[in-house]
Order: structure tokens, then C-alpha cells, then sequence
């Protein structure tokens, strides 16, 4: 593989390990002003990206990058607009990737990262829209707390609390040589079967998040049984619904971004 789409990012998974040094409960807290989960902190100035690799096989399997550098609006209303760069492919092909740009209108407010615009290729949807308040409001506040919300009951397996905080414990994250303290958050409005769960680890120094991926409910896909078979230990339980470590895709993937690669 070659292209521009890989000229900032490793074209194979690079070693990933995740250890835990402190249980969901923690009390730490961490302030993470991205747009949740797009890595972009909506400011002039700055600068973001991440890679997704199939854990399968170790492809890279898509690339987002800041296209143009972020500028204000110039609305007066503290906007910027953000483009992005997105190249995506299936694993296991020749195929060249699809190519799409992306453009967020977005805004750091006091507490948290608003998106208010966004296109996709030729279709847009802002602040007002139905689609848009579904899709792309309501995001929590920047503060990650580690309030003991998920609480260990065994293992990959968590009980909810009366806490209201994301954050899921303490872990060390190491890829290749470098390593990192993160706070683990578990995305997960509520614990229904309706939502799935976005897992961000963020580094408790920068605020970066540094990987990510995501866990569906396995009522979800007609295939859950087979897949969890061939991926043992893929899975979370939370108050007892099972969640498997997969996608949109169907795969099971892992974000890196370009604080956790060095490449800022």
C-alpha cells in the first residue's frame, strides 16, 4: 500500500498493550476538549489525526487528518471550522480507499465541544436539524470523571452505581517503545441495549486521547454467537448485557491517534 493517505501513519498495528494499575473509582479526573470522539479540540491552531487498524489482521483500515489548518468562522459566535481529510478501506484488498472530506463547524464553549455543523461529502446537517440533534448533540462535558459509575465485578464484567462519571479506571498504555498513564472512559449513555459504548483512552498529562474503539450490543448482530467464538475475550459485560468489540464495520478495530504515535 501507498498513497498519501499513509504518509503520517504506520501502514500495519503497531504493538498495543494495555495494563491496569487502577480500578474504576479512581477519583481521577482529566479534561479532554475534543469534540467527542473525533480528536479535534475545535481551536485555531490546533492539530490532530488517528489511524484505525483491523486487530484481525493488522491493516491500516482508515486515515483521518486535518485537511487545511482550523480557522474561525469569522460568525463571532466562537466557531471554527475543522476539515478533514478521511481515506477508508477493507482489509485484505488491492482496492485503492474511498476518499471523502469532512467539514465540522464546531465550538470549545465553557464546559464542553459542541459540534453545530457537518458535512459529509454532499450531505449537511446543523444545529436545528432533527437529524443533527440525534446524531450529533448532547455530548458530555470536557471533565472525564472517575467516579466509580462502573464499578469491577469480575472479570470484563461491571455493575452501574449511582455515579454519573465516564471514566473506568487507571491502565497503562504502551505502543512500541512509548508509553502512557490514561484514564479509560466507557461512552455509554445509558445501559438499555439502545446505545453502543465508545472507549477512549485519554492521557491523564495531555488531555489527548490517544486510542479508541468501540463495543455493540450483541443483540445487535445476527452473528454475535460466531464472532465472540473466534474472539475470545472481545467482550464487556455491563449489568449484565454483553457488549462485543466490534464497529459499524463488522470489525474489530482500534483508533490510534497522533499523540499516541509521536507524530505531533
Amino acid at each position: 500500500m501507498s498513497g498519501p493517505w499513509l504518509a503520517s501513519f504506520p501502514a500495519t498495528l503497531p504493538e498495543v498493550s494495555l495494563t491496569p494499575l487502577a480500578n474504576g473509582g479512581s477519583g481521577s479526573v482529566v479534561t479532554c476538549c475534543e469534540l467527542q470522539w473525533w480528536f479535534a479540540v475545535p481551536r485555531v491552531g490546533d492539530r490532530f489525526g488517528g489511524a484505525w487498524y483491523d486487530r484481525d489482521t493488522g491493516e491500516i483500515t482508515m486515515v483521518r487528518e486535518l485537511a487545511v489548518p482550523i480557522v474561525d468562522t469569522g460568525m463571532g459566535d466562537g466557531t471554527v471550522q475543522i476539515g478533514i481529510d478521511e481515506w477508508t478501506r477493507a482489509p485484505g484488498t488491492d482496492d485503492p480507499p474511498a476518499y471523502q472530506r469532512i467539514t465540522l463547524v464546531a465550538a470549545l464553549t465553557a464546559d464542553r465541544a459542541e459540534f453545530r455543523k457537518v458535512i459529509m461529502g454532499d450531505h449537511s446537517t446543523q444545529l436545528g436539524d432533527s437529524e443533527f440533534a440525534s446524531a450529533w448533540s448532547g455530548g458530555a462535558t470536557c471533565e472525564v470523571v472517575d467516579d466509580g459509575r462502573f464499578e469491577p465485578i469480575g472479570d470484563r464484567r461491571y455493575r452501574t452505581t449511582a455515579g454519573i462519571g465516564a471514566g473506568a479506571g487507571i491502565f497503562e498504555l504502551a505502543i512500541g517503545q512509548r508509553s502512557y498513564r490514561c484514564l479509560r472512559a466507557l461512552d455509554l449513555p445509558a445501559v438499555d441495549g439502545t446505545d453502543e459504548i465508545g472507549q477512549p483512552l485519554i492521557d491523564l498529562d495531555s488531555g489527548r486521547t490517544l486510542a479508541y474503539w468501540q463495543y455493540r450490543p450483541t443483540s445487535w448482530d445476527a452473528d454475535s454467537d460466531s464472532w465472540l467464538t473466534a474472539h475470545p475475550d472481545a467482550e464487556i459485560v455491563v449489568d449484565d448485557l454483553v457488549f462485543q468489540r466490534r464497529n459499524c464495520t463488522g470489525r474489530d478495530e482500534i483508533a490510534l491517534t497522533v499523540y499516541a504515535l509521536g507524530l505531533t
